[in-house]
């Protein structure tokens, strides 16, 4: 390999590690909302503990925190989501 395109594989490896690790929050959250049907607070919880454990990524932190965020002018959260 050249020198010069060693930067653009360790992007192009990190880019999978993010889309696979994108593609398990998606997964993950379908399965909990509508399959377990869990509340956006719980949902919270869970990829907040993912988070201190293996899975611990700015997405997997961003996604728990998602879930909580309130509107300062609505006073009503940012996310809902009616899966019904």
């Amino acid at each position: 390999m050249v020198r010069v395109s060693a930067g653009h594989y360790v992007k192009m490896v990190h880019n999978g590690i993010e889309y696979g690790l994108m593609q398990l929050i998606a997964e993950s959250y379908d399965l909990m909302k509508r399959g377990l049907g869990l509340s956006d607070d719980e949902l919270s919880v869970v990829y907040g503990n993912w988070n201190e454990a293996e899975l611990n990524a700015y997405l997997m932190e961003i996604t728990s925190h998602i879930f909580t965020q309130v509107d300062e002018q609505t006073g009503k959260r940012l996310y809902r989501c009616d899966p019904g």
